[in-house]
């Protein structure tokens, strides 16, 4: 009995092309960044990218940053940014707490992590309108709900930038 192969041929290239497709593995920097996990390297681009759009001048590669995804111990830690020790200007993300994320998730706790590392912005905490945090930049700690989606993006990534800038020119006028 001959089995024709055709269907199961299609389908796996319908399934390796699904797979492949995974959007936080689309756009990356083939030059990747040295030192840096590649499940990050997408946000590091979009990171930069969105400070250029607002312009702000980022460069990660040059700031020596690192980062990866790794148990972290303590209760509900999702990230940390190291500024000292053995891995100065390193971004450590919860493998755990990782992945249970969504790709918006993601994006929130690596540009949260990275407001602290390469912008030098503390915690913002406050409720605004429903009870959503004001900023990404929130401890976790205050009893604000996470807003951060497609919709309210834009905006949190504007006071996120946007707060830097002008506290630097504040401090340089």
């Amino acid at each position: 009995m001959k089995v024709n192969a055709l269907p199961k041929f299609i389908l796996l290239l319908s399934v390796l092309f699904f797979v492949s497709c995974d959007k936080e593995e689309d756009f990356v920097d083939p030059d990747g960044y040295e030192g840096v996990d590649s499940r990050l390297w997408y946000f590091l681009d979009a990171f930069e990218q969105e400070a250029k759009s607002r312009g702000i001048s980022v460069d990660l590669r040059a700031s020596g940053l690192t980062g990866r995804i790794a148990n972290i111990d303590g209760l509900r830690v999702a990230g940390g940014c190291n500024f000292h020790g053995s891995a100065p200007n390193e971004i450590i993300l919860d493998t755990t707490f990782w992945s249970t994320l969504s790709f918006m998730q993601r994006e929130m706790i690596v540009f949260h992590e990275l407001g602290h590392c390469v912008l030098y912005r503390e915690h913002r905490e406050g409720a605004g309108v429903a009870g959503l945090c004001i900023s990404i930049m929130r401890s976790g700690l205050e009893s604000c709900q996470d807003g951060y989606s497609e919709t309210t993006r834009e905006a949190y990534l504007d006071e996120l930038f946007m707060l830097n800038l002008l506290t630097k020119l504040r401090l340089s006028g």
